[in-house]
């Protein structure tokens, strides 16, 4: 009866203390996931602007006006037609 104890008790042991050494290591992995996604995310958002190709530079013919409008025209050649006739 004694042999069967002591037969059955190691290999008890062995598995509590390869359950707790997973435990560690899945908790170890996914600390360690977090900081590589947070890493990957910060670089990206550093990054991210120069990746943008065309749409991220500045362009200024997008940004100044090149002359008067159909609807000023409109405006203004009445105005002028008003104070020509009067």
């Amino acid at each position: 009866m004694t042999k069967s104890r002591t037969l059955s008790g190691p290999p008890l042991r062995i598995h509590l203390l390869w359950e707790r050494d997973m435990r560690q290591v899945s908790f170890a992995l996914s600390v360690l996931a977090c900081l590589l996604r947070s890493a990957v995310g910060a670089l990206v958002t550093f990054l991210g602007s120069s990746w943008d190709g065309r749409r991220g530079k500045y362009r200024p013919e997008d940004h100044y006006m090149r002359g008067p409008g159909p609807k000023w025209r409109e405006k203004h050649l009445l105005d002028r037609t008003s104070a020509d006739g009067a």
